[in-house]
C-alpha cells in the first residue's frame, strides 16, 4: 500500500510539473509540496535544474533529453551531447562530454559501476564510474540513429562486454567485446523504432509498434515474439521471478519464459524461424483507458491507465484482484499525456542508498527527487493544510515530535480564532495549550479582548495550573455581561472560592434577579453561592423555586427536614412520593403538623409566615375539610403512610378516618378497630355520609348506643344471625328483649330467630309476643327444632349441674383428707434449752 501512495503522489507531482513547464521552463519544488488536498505520501525537492528558461528562439541545447535512476546514482542526458552524473542530492559527480549529438539513450549495469549511453548519431559509449579517468572504457559506432540502450547486468563481473542498442529504423544491435575481439550482431530487423528494451539476467525484451520480442543471450537464441493486436506503444517491466509484464492498449500480459534455464521446454516452428515457448497470461484488463506505464513494489506492481481526461492508478499482486488506488483529471493537453506516461515510467525506481524508496521525475528543464514524508515534514505539511488533528495525533504517536505539541497547539489556537470559532477554540483550549500557564493567561486575555472570555471559562484550568485570581473573576464577568448564566453557574459550581470574591458575585446575582426574577441561570448561580455561603435553607427554598429533584438529597445531606416540613407542599409539587417518603420517615424532625399546615396554606395561598392558628381563622380539621381533591389525597396518602410507620401517632386519626371513609372506605373498619383516638361523633358522621353501616355498628357499639346498632343491623343489614350474635358480644338482656320485639313485628325475621332458640332467646316468650294472624315460614318445623333445642338445652344444663355437684363434693372430701393428716406442732416446754430437743415443724403431707 505504501508504494501504491507513493505512486499516486508521484503522479500528481508530476502533474503540477507539467502546467508549470508550459508556462515557464525553469521549474523550482520546495520541501512539502504536493498536488491536490489528499495526504501527500512524499515530498518533493529538486534534485537538478537547468539554469536559464528555454523558450521559443532560445538556445535549448541543454535540456534533458533522457533520463535513469539507480541505487546509488543519477545520470542525465542532455541535447547537446553531454551527460551529466549527480547523487540524489543533485550534486555532480562528473560530467562526460564524448557524444556531439542528442544522447538517446542511458543504462546502469546491476552494480552502478558502468554507464552505458547512446546517441542520434550512433555512438555507444561505456563509462566507468569509479575510474580515476573521465572518459568512456568502450565504444562503438553503429552509424544509425539510436533510439534505446540496455547494458548487461553483469557487465562488471563478466569477461565478455555486453551492450544491446536499438535504432529509429527497428533494428537491434548486440555489441560484444572479449579475448576474440569486437563483435556487433543484428539481432533483428524490422521496420518500426526500438521504443524500450528490457535486460534482467540473460533475458533480454526489445518493443516496437509491431510486438514485443525475447531474446536469450546466454544461448544467444532468440525466445520468441509476443505479437501486438494493435499498433500503440508498449510498456516492459521484468520482475525477480523472470515474469515479462507487457501493458499495451487496455490490456497488462504476464509472460513466464521457461528459457531462463537455458534449454527451450518446447518449440515451435513460425514463419520467421523464431522459436516462441510463452505461456502467456492476461492480468489485467481496464475498463476506463489504455495501459500507460508499469513500475514494480514489494511483491506487486502498478499500472497507470489514462483515459481521455482521466487516470487511475491500480495496484495487481498474484492471484487477487487489481485494487484501485486513485483516479482523477488530467487537465492538459493530449500530448503532454505521453510525455507524462513516459516520465512515470522512467521515474518508477529505487534509488540512492538512504535506507528508504525515493523516486525521480525528469522533464526537459529539471530533475525532481520525490521520498517519502518524513515526520517533521508532514507535520508541516498538515499545519500548513489546517489539519491540525491529524498533527496532534501525529505528535502524540511520534517521539520526536513531542516536544512541538505545544507550538502545533497555539497555531491550531491562531487558526481557530482567525476564523472567529471562539466556541471551538474554549473546548479544544486543554488539548492546545497543555500545562503552560503563561499560555493559559495569554490566550485568556485574547479571549477577554474579544468579550469571548465566557466561552474559554469553562475549561480554564484551577488545579494543576492555577493562574492568576484575576482571569477567574474576569471570566465571571464576562459570563454575566453576555448573559451566558448556565456557563457562570457551571464554573462557579466547579471553582473554588478560593479564586473569586463570593459576596460580590451573589450580590451581582442579587441585582440581577430584581430586574429578571425568573431566570433560571441566575437562580442556580444563588444556590451554588447559597450553598458555598452556609445559607442552605435559602439555597434550599431556590432548588424548590427551581423544581430541582436534587433537592431532597440536598435536604438529607443538610438535615434541613424542619424547613421541609414549613414546605412540604412546594416538596410534593416537584416529587409526590419522595417528598411524602422523606416526611414519613424523618417525621420526629419534620412535624407532621407543620406537613399539615403547609398543605393547607399551599390551598388556601396563606404565606408560610403566617402559621398561627389565629391566622388561619378556623380549625385543622376545617381547613382540611377545605383542600382540593388532589391535595386532600395527598394528605391522606401521607397521613396513612404516617400511621403505618408509628401507629403511636394518633393526633391525626379523627382526619385519616374521614379520609379513609372517602378515599378508601374497605380499609375503614380495620382504621376503626386499631385505634381508639378519633372522634366518634365524627367517625359516626363520616361513616352515615358514606353509607358504611357495618362501621355505622361498630362505632354506635363504642358509643354505647347498642339499641340503634341492633336497629341498623335488623333493618339495614336486614342479618338476622349478625344480630343475635351482637346480642351474644353485648351480653345485655335488653338487647335480646329488643331483638325478639323487632322480630315479632316481621313473620320472616321470627323464622330466622326461632333457628337460635336458647342462644338466650326465650321460643315461649317470641311466640307469645307474636300475633296470632302473623305468618310465619316454617313454623311447625321452627318451633319443633326450637323446642328440641331447648330440651337439648335444660338436659345439658341439668347434666352440667349434675357434675358440678360432684366435682364439689369431691373437692371437699380432698379437702377434708388433707386436714386430717396434718401434722401438729409441738411446742417446747417453756425454759427448755436442750439442743437436742428440736421443734417439729406441722406441714401438709403430700398424700
Amino acid at each position: 500500500m505504501e508504494h501504491a501512495t507513493t505512486m499516486y503522489s508521484l503522479l500528481n507531482g508530476v502533474l503540477l510539473l507539467l502546467e508549470d513547464e508550459m508556462m515557464e521552463r525553469t521549474v523550482t519544488f520546495g520541501k512539502g509540496f504536493q498536488a491536490g488536498n489528499d495526504d501527500p505520501a512524499l515530498q518533493y525537492s529538486t534534485v537538478f535544474n537547468i539554469e536559464g528558461p528555454s523558450t521559443p528562439g532560445q538556445d535549448s541545447s541543454g535540456d534533458i533529453t533522457c533520463f535513469v535512476a539507480s541505487e546509488k546514482l543519477l545520470a542525465i542526458g542532455r541535447l547537446d551531447g553531454r551527460v551529466d552524473l549527480i547523487d540524489c542530492e543533485g550534486d555532480t559527480i562528473k560530467t562526460f562530454r564524448e557524444h556531439h549529438a542528442p544522447v538517446r539513450g542511458l543504462s546502469f549495469d546491476a552494480k552502478s559501476e558502468y554507464l552505458a549511453s547512446c546517441c542520434s548519431s550512433g555512438k555507444v559509449f561505456i563509462f566507468s564510474l569509479y575510474s580515476e579517468q573521465d572518459s568512456f572504457v568502450d565504444s562503438y559506432s553503429v552509424g544509425k540513429e539510436l533510439t534505446s540502450i540496455a547494458i548487461d547486468p553483469r557487465y562488471a563481473n563478466r569477461k565478455t562486454k555486453e551492450v544491446i542498442v536499438g535504432d529509429k529504423s527497428g533494428n537491434v544491435y548486440f555489441l560484444s567485446k572479449g579475448w576474440l575481439g569486437t563483435l556487433e550482431k543484428v539481432l533483428f530487423r524490422g521496420k518500426y523504432p526500438i521504443r524500450r528494451i528490457a535486460w534482467s539476467g540473460t533475458m533480454v525484451a526489445w518493443s516496437s509498434l509491431t510486438g514485443v520480442r525475447v531474446y536469450n543471450t546466454g544461448s544467444h537464441l532468440p525466445v520468441g515474439t509476443v505479437p501486438l493486436s494493435e499498433y500503440n506503444d508498449v510498456s516492459l517491466l521484468w520482475v525477480a521471478s523472470g515474469k515479462l509484464f507487457i501493458g499495451q492498449g487496455k490490456q497488462v500480459w504476464s509472460v513466464a519464459s521457461t528459457c531462463m534455464n537455458g534449454s527451450l521446454a518446447t518449440t515451435d516452428s513460425s514463419g520467421d524461424g523464431e522459436r516462441t515457448c510463452f505461456s502467456k497470461d492476461l492480468v489485467f484488463e481496464s475498463d476506463h483507458g489504455t495501459v500507460e506505464s508499469l513500475g514494480q513494489g514489494i511483491k506487486s506492481i502498478f499500472v497507470l491507465t489514462r483515459g481521455s481526461d482521466s487516470y487511475t492508478i491500480l495496484k495487481l499482486c498474484d492471484e487477487a484482484p487489481a485494487e484501485f488506488l486513485h483516479g482523477g483529471e488530467l487537465p492538459f493537453p493530449e500530448d503532454v499525456a505521453v510525455h507524462l506516461s513516459r516520465s512515470v515510467a522512467s521515474a518508477l525506481n529505487t534509488s540512492c542508498d538512504t535506507g528508504e524508496p525515493m523516486f525521480f521525475i525528469h522533464m526537459p528543464q529539471a530533475i525532481v527527487a520525490a521520498k517519502p514524508l518524513d515526520a517533521v515534514s508532514r507535520l508541516e505539511w498538515l499545519c500548513e493544510n489546517h489539519r491540525f488533528q491529524e498533527a496532534l495525533a501525529l505528535t502524540n504517536s511520534t517521539y520526536s515530535l513531542r516536544k512541538r505539541k505545544r507550538d502545533v497547539g497555539e497555531k491550531y489556537m491562531s487558526h481557530l480564532i482567525g476564523k472567529g470559532e471562539y466556541k471551538v477554540a474554549g473546548v479544544q483550549a486543554p488539548q492546545l495549550l497543555f500545562d503552560s500557564r503563561d499560555a493559559w493567561e495569554r490566550w485568556a486575555t485574547k479571549f477577554g479582548q474579544s468579550k469571548k472570555l465566557h466561552l474559554l471559562a469553562p475549561n480554564l484550568p484551577y488545579k494543576d495550573v492555577p493562574l492568576s485570581v484575576g482571569i477567574y473573576e474576569l471570566a465571571i464577568k464576562s459570563c454575566f455581561q453576555q448573559k451566558e448564566y448556565e456557563i457562570a453557574a457551571q464554573i462557579l459550581d466547579t471553582w473554588p472560592v478560593e479564586l473569586y470574591d463570593e459576596n460580590a458575585v451573589y450580590a451581582m446575582a442579587k441585582e440581577r434577579l430584581t430586574r429578571d426574577p425568573d431566570s433560571t441561570g441566575l437562580l442556580q448561580i444563588s444556590r451554588i453561592l447559597c450553598t458555598k455561603m452556609g445559607m442552605h435553607q435559602k439555597a434550599m427554598e431556590i432548588m424548590m423555586r427551581l423544581s430541582d429533584v436534587s433537592v431532597f438529597d440536598y435536604i438529607r445531606d443538610y438535615k434541613l427536614f424542619w424547613a421541609a416540613s414549613v414546605d412540604a407542599a412546594t416538596l410534593m409539587e416537584i416529587d409526590e412520593v419522595r417528598a411524602t417518603k422523606m416526611l414519613v420517615e424523618y417525621h420526629d424532625e419534620a412535624p407532621p403538623l407543620e406537613v399539615i399546615q403547609s398543605m393547607c396554606r399551599f390551598q388556601e395561598g396563606v404565606a408560610k409566615a403566617d402559621t398561627s392558628e389565629e391566622n388561619f381563622g378556623a380549625s385543622l380539621s376545617g381547613r382540611v375539610k377545605g383542600l382540593s381533591d388532589i391535595w386532600a389525597k395527598r394528605l391522606y396518602k401521607y397521613l396513612e403512610w404516617l400511621r403505618r410507620r408509628d401507629s403511636s401517632i394518633t393526633d391525626f386519626d379523627t382526619i385519616l378516618v374521614e379520609m379513609c371513609a372517602l378515599y378508601e372506605p374497605e380499609n375503614m373498619m380495620t382504621l376503626l378497630q386499631s385505634s381508639n383516638s378519633y372522634s366518634l361523633d365524627q367517625a359516626l358522621d363520616a361513616c352515615v355520609k358514606h353509607g358504611l353501616v357495618a362501621e355505622q355498628v361498630f362505632v354506635l357499639g363504642r358509643m354505647g348506643s347498642n339499641i340503634d346498632a341492633l336497629h341498623l343491623i335488623v333493618e339495614k343489614m336486614q342479618d338476622v344471625s349478625a344480630a343475635v350474635r351482637f346480642a351474644n358480644e353485648c351480653m345485655d338482656v335488653t338487647i335480646w328483649e329488643e331483638l325478639m320485639h323487632l322480630a315479632s313485628k316481621n313473620g320472616s325475621w321470627a323464622s330466622e330467630l326461632l333457628e337460635f332458640a336458647g342462644d338466650g332467646i326465650n321460643p315461649g316468650h317470641l311466640l307469645q309476643s307474636i300475633s296470632e294472624d302473623m305468618c310465619i315460614p316454617d313454623l311447625k318445623d321452627k318451633i319443633h327444632l326450637a323446642a328440641q333445642r331447648v330440651r337439648e338445652e335444660l338436659s345439658m344444663q341439668q347434666l352440667c349441674q349434675i357434675n358440678l355437684e360432684d366435682d364439689c363434693s369431691r373437692l371437699l372430701f380432698q379437702l377434708y383428707q388433707k386436714l386430717c393428716r396434718s401434722i401438729e406442732i409441738l411446742e417446747w416446754a417453756n425454759g427448755s434449752d436442750t439442743e437436742d430437743e428440736i421443734p417439729v415443724i406441722s406441714m401438709w403431707s403430700s398424700h
